[in-house]
Order: C-alpha cells, then sequence, then structure tokens
C-alpha cells in the first residue's frame, strides 16, 4: 500500500534536445541524481511543470518508464507520481492504465480544460472513469483553477467522490492560493485525504493551514529554503520561516522566474527555467543573457521548441 506522500515533492520539468523538438529521456537519469543528493525523494512527472499538454501521449509514457527506471536507481528509491490528464478521456485512461503497468507509486489527473465539468458530480464521475483504468494505484485531483478554468468547490467535490465511490481516491495536488478552500478539504472528514499544497511560492500560508506535504518545482531547484520553512514551523519560531521564505523568493527572481505577458519577440534567459512551454521565462529586450546567475545541472536544460511569435 502506498503510503501518504507526507514530505516535499518535485514537479520536474521535462528535459529537451537542443532543437527543442524531442524529449531528451538520457537527461532523466541524471536528473533523478541530481534530485536524490538534495535530498529530494518523491517527483510529480508530466504535470504543468513538465509540459504534459505539450507531450504527445507516446513521449508521456516514455517520460513515465524511464522515471520509473531510474528512481529505482536512487537510494533511497524516488517515488513516482504520474500525471495523465488531458481532455481526451480514452488517451486519459490509457496513460493511467500504462503508469499502473510501468509500476508508478501514483497517479494524479487535471479536469478537461476543453469542455469542462460543469458541476462536481460531473468531475466526481469523470475522474471515476480515470481511476478504473487503473484500481491498483492510488489517485490525487490536481486542483489547478487558474490553468484549467475549472474552480468548483473542492470540499463538495470529495462529498461527490464518496457518493460516486472511488476506493483509490487519496486527495489532491491543491494549486491555488484559496487557502479557506484548502483548510477546508484538510479539514474534510476529520482529515481523512492527504491535501498536498501545490503553491511553492506560498508554502508558509500551506503549512499554517494544514499541509503536511507540498507539490511544486521550486523543490527541484532549492529545497534548502524550505526545509528551513519546515523545520521553523515545527520547532514553533517566526523568524526562520519569515528568512527562509524571503530567501526562497529572492532566488525565484534572480532566476527570473516570472512569466512574461508581452506579446513581442522575447530574449529568453538561457539556463532559466521555464512555467511552461507557452510561458517562458523571459526579461527585457535590453538585457544581457548574463544578467541572472546562471544555475546549473537540469536547469540548463533546452526547452521545447516554440514560434516566436506565440
Amino acid at each position: 500500500m502506498f503510503p501518504q506522500i507526507g514530505e516535499f515533492a518535485g514537479a520536474t520539468y521535462t528535459p529537451m534536445s537542443e532543437d527543442g523538438l524531442t524529449v531528451n529521456l538520457e537527461a532523466i537519469g541524471h536528473y533523478a541524481s541530481f534530485l536524490s543528493s538534495r535530498g529530494l525523494n518523491v517527483v510529480f512527472i508530466n504535470g504543468t511543470s513538465g509540459e504534459s499538454m505539450s507531450l504527445s501521449e507516446a513521449e508521456r509514457k516514455a517520460v513515465t518508464e524511464r522515471w520509473v527506471e531510474e528512481g529505482k536507481k536512487q537510494s533511497p528509491r524516488i517515488r513516482v507520481i504520474a500525471h495523465v490528464g488531458s481532455d481526451s478521456l480514452s488517451a486519459t485512461r490509457e496513460l493511467a492504465r500504462h503508469a499502473e503497468e510501468v509500476g508508478v507509486d501514483a497517479i494524479s489527473a487535471m479536469t478537461p480544460i476543453m469542455f469542462k465539468p460543469a458541476n462536481v458530480m460531473d468531475l466526481a464521475q469523470w475522474l471515476k472513469l480515470v481511476c478504473a483504468a487503473a484500481p491498483a494505484t492510488p489517485f490525487y485531483y490536481y486542483n489547478f483553477p487558474v490553468i484549467t478554468g475549472v474552480a468548483l468547490d473542492a470540499a463538495k467535490l470529495l462529498g461527490a467522490v464518496e457518493a460516486v465511490g472511488i476506493p483509490q481516491f487519496r486527495g489532491f495536488k491543491f494549486t491555488d492560493f484559496n487557502l479557506f478552500a484548502f483548510e477546508c478539504c484538510v479539514a474534510y472528514s476529520g482529515g481523512a485525504y492527504e491535501v498536498c499544497y501545490g503553491r511553492d511560492e506560498a508554502a508558509v500560508g500551506g503549512m499554517a493551514t494544514g499541509a503536511t506535504a507540498h507539490i511544486g518545482n521550486g523543490f527541484c531547484f532549492m529545497m534548502g529554503p524550505f526545509r528551513r520553512m519546515r523545520e521553523g514551523e515545527a520547532a514553533g519560531r517566526a523568524d526562520p520561516i519569515d528568512a527562509a521564505a524571503r530567501e526562497a523568493t529572492r532566488r525565484r527572481l534572480r532566476q527570473g522566474a516570472r512569466p512574461s505577458k508581452r506579446t513581442r519577440p522575447r530574449q529568453t534567459v538561457p539556463g532559466c527555467f521555464s512555467l511552461s512551454r507557452a510561458c517562458h521565462l523571459t526579461v527585457p529586450p535590453r538585457s544581457l543573457p548574463g544578467t541572472f546567475p546562471q544555475p546549473s545541472g537540469p536547469a540548463t536544460w533546452p526547452r521545447r521548441a516554440r514560434s516566436s511569435a506565440a
């Protein structure tokens, strides 16, 4: 039986070849070692940071297989949670089936974003069909309203899930700044579900409202500040929490981790993480590529090619 996540989980980026057209599977072994060396033992793959919606079904399967394979080589073994959601129910079910077949520890899915569920019961019925394709694998619903445009009451969804019956439903990846809604889910039925907070830039708020597990891309490159936040929380001391939170914010800004809303041609900072294929990290054209400290390791991997006019 898969235990609770109960710790920080890294929402991984998908490494690309230099031309940005193919997934660089060989880099995943290095990535796994990189994360393991920093004490990150759970990964959330093929999510929004992993650009899953921009990958083909075959690419997502290949990424999943390689992460399971490379995770087993680490000590302790890296546990793998695979996001399988897509707009196609049949594709989502096939990805769920495949993920269970290759041995992931858990699966997750966000709601369809084209034809959206109208209410929590519709969504629960859709999730039930997805989970039926991987009946032996724990499931976490990926709640990300700002991306999906689906802002249903998350606590009411838990009631709908219980009504339709999804035995392996474990909880949420709750990626939203609405901490009241988050706390309602944490407290639901006496804390029956594991609600992982997904906004690492607001991790302190998540901790304050009951988060015992977090899933985010920031853990992939700066675990130190988040560990110090958790240690400060355990010790009941506000100063180290505040200092660590400020450090995490500074490090994000140093790496240019802010999406650009400009539509004119962009200058992407080499070596910076992109938040998604549709939201590259940029700096004003007058800035030079060397302005920001350049991270090493997985941070320097190229991203998938995209039109400069996008």
